[in-house]
């Protein structure tokens, strides 16, 4: 296993990375956060919402895992298709929600997935990881979530120098 990507330092950096997020969230007021496109049409609601979704999608592969099921992660070149697809059905499901419902259930998933991955066995051997396509732990998949924080933190970090 890379010894950047195992599970102690996935979870210590997803927490570095969340925190960083959230603080950058804490900086727009509430017209911002609910009105103000940031990247396209989506406003930092709109990011909130897409990255909540990730996050359940990850646990619902965990899940999978967990119960013996290979979890359902499309193949590497059906990936691109799938990704905005999700986002699209997202970002359409979700449009209309209210702060309050997005912020309690961001909260609450991502307090799910840390709990989820405090759960996962660290062996690569583990039975667990027979049934992921390439039949070894996920940490790469798993620290993508971390950057996908950065990646949307810094977008709106942008947006904010605008002003």
């Amino acid at each position: 296993m890379n010894e950047q990507l195992n599970k102690a330092s996935i979870i210590r950096q997803m927490q570095i990375e969340r925190s960083h997020f959230e603080t950058t969230l804490e900086q727009l007021n509430e017209v911002q956060i609910i009105d103000e496109p940031i990247i396209d049409e989506w406003t930092a609601k709109d990011i909130v919402v897409h990255i909540t979704a990730w996050e359940r999608e990850l646990l619902r592969w965990l899940d999978s895992a967990a119960q013996g099921q290979r979890p359902a992660i499309p193949d590497p070149g059906a990936w691109s298709d799938y990704v905005e697809r999700f986002n699209v059905q997202v970002y359409t499901e979700n449009r209309n929600r209210s702060l309050l419902d997005v912020m309690a259930e961001s909260h609450q998933v991502y307090s799910n997935l840390l709990l989820e991955l405090g759960k996962l066995p660290e062996d690569p051997d583990d039975s667990l990881w027979s049934v992921w396509l390439d039949e070894q732990p996920p940490w790469g998949l798993i620290a993508s979530y971390y950057e996908h924080y950065q990646e949307h933190g810094q977008q709106i970090e942008v947006w904010l120098k605008r002003f």
